[in-house]
């Protein structure tokens, strides 16, 4: 196959795989879903201009923020959600700051093991969201899980790399064959909402910005083992999160969701083996021009064919590759050397299961076990390191 047809292909397999979560935001926002890819698209080309086109990421709805943004647009509206955004992408310019400063020393006060913990935890629980779409059809969601699976297995490199697309087409047919076309043609219009301030999205959004940014160093180390370059060195931790803060300043200025780097797309990446990020500017380049055209022509209505439970059995197959993946590095850094560490992870994963109140205010548990889980790490260092040298096998 041309490379650069190739490399089209692969954009658009990732325009697929956002799709799903950028839709059911912009819906929820009551954001017309072009004016979402728009902004998808113009916060994805942002972020490769400040990368240098050097990391293979496209900036979606993280699953992470999709339960709060759908909490605060029920109880105060749209343009409350974008004064979460904007405090999201301040965040992150606080802590890429902080990044710069550091340099690669940032990882020293976030060791390796707390950021697999980070990553396991936010798959965890992203997986019910894969499981709510693919509920709305689970024999589908099963095709589409089992043709990844198959596909990913193959000898032959074409098939692995197309696994994704295999498995949402396979499913997409058995679900028209049993249902049959349901086609409604409309068209969308682009708007933008002015944002307005609310303290409950600020406090909420901003507190999840810090576990994704914990997600965010993880998913740099796991970028970095996936397509072989030394992201810390290459790009710097501090560009990777000063570039998704400007997605997040553009996208929160217009009235978008929020658009992050994500661990479905290392997951993506895992599976079609294809690193090469002018795939992920044809995809900011297709969320623009559908976007556009989606104005004129009901080009939306006919993706929209693709069942949602055939995109939840891909996320479920996604999220579970992430998981797996993760709990494979986070066995290599020997975490079982170190009682230390196992107890300071069950904390970690035991506090994130809280959710915290403070009048109307919600703080995410997830935070706030990792701000713990970093003290820990930090206040134990000694230990740790007493328990990993006089490890016996």
């Amino acid at each position: 196959m041309n490379y650069k047809l190739k490399t089209f292909l692969f954009g658009a397999l990732h325009s697929i795989i956002a799709f799903p979560a950028i839709t059911i935001v912009a819906t929820a926002m009551g954001l017309s879903v072009a004016t979402a890819l728009l902004l998808a698209g113009v916060s994805t080309l942002a972020f490769h201009f400040i990368t240098k086109n050097k990391l293979p990421s496209v900036l979606g709805v993280s699953g992470a923020f999709i339960g709060a943004t759908l909490f605060i647009s029920a109880e105060f509206g749209a343009a409350a959600v974008s004064s979460g955004v904007i405090a999201a992408g301040v965040v992150y310019l606080a802590l890429g700051a902080l990044a710069y400063v550091m340099k690669d020393k940032i990882y020293s006060i976030f060791p390796k093991w707390i950021l697999d913990t980070a990553i396991i935890l936010i798959a965890l629980t992203l997986l019910p969201i894969g499981q709510g779409l693919a509920m709305e059809a689970p024999l589908v969601a099963m095709v589409a899980i089992l043709l990844a699976v198959l596909a990913s297995m193959s000898k032959k490199g074409a098939v692995r790399s197309s696994a994704m697309f295999i498995a949402l087409a396979g499913a997409t047919f058995i679900s028209l064959a049993s249902h049959g076309v349901s086609f409604v043609p409309t068209v969308e219009t682009i708007s933008f909402i002015a944002p307005q301030f609310n303290l409950t999205a600020v406090v909420l959004m901003g507190s999840i910005a810090v576990i994704t940014f914990f997600e965010m160093l993880g998913d740099v180390r796991n970028t970095s083992n996936i397509i072989g370059i030394d992201v810390v060195e290459e790009v710097g931790v501090h560009r990777v999160a000063f570039g998704n803060a400007s997605a997040q300043l553009i996208s929160g200025v217009a009235g978008g969701p929020v658009y992050t780097t994500y661990s479905e797309n290392a997951g993506a990446l895992l599976t079609t083996g294809f690193f090469d990020p002018n795939a992920q500017i044809w995809t900011a380049i297709i969320f623009i021009a559908t976007a556009f055209i989606s104005t004129f022509t009901p080009i939306l209505s006919v993706l929209q064919l693709i069942p949602m439970a055939a995109f939840g059995g891909v996320l479920l197959f996604l999220y579970g590759s992430v998981f797996a993946n993760t709990i494979g590095n986070l066995a290599k850094s020997g975490v079982h050397k170190s009682s230390t560490k196992i107890m300071i992870i069950g904390a970690v994963v035991a506090i994130s299961y809280l959710q915290f109140e403070m009048g109307l205010l919600l703080i995410s548990g997830l935070a706030i076990s990792m701000i713990i889980g970093v003290l820990f790490a930090f206040t134990s260092k000694d230990a740790i390191e007493e328990e990993v040298s006089s490890y016996k096998e």
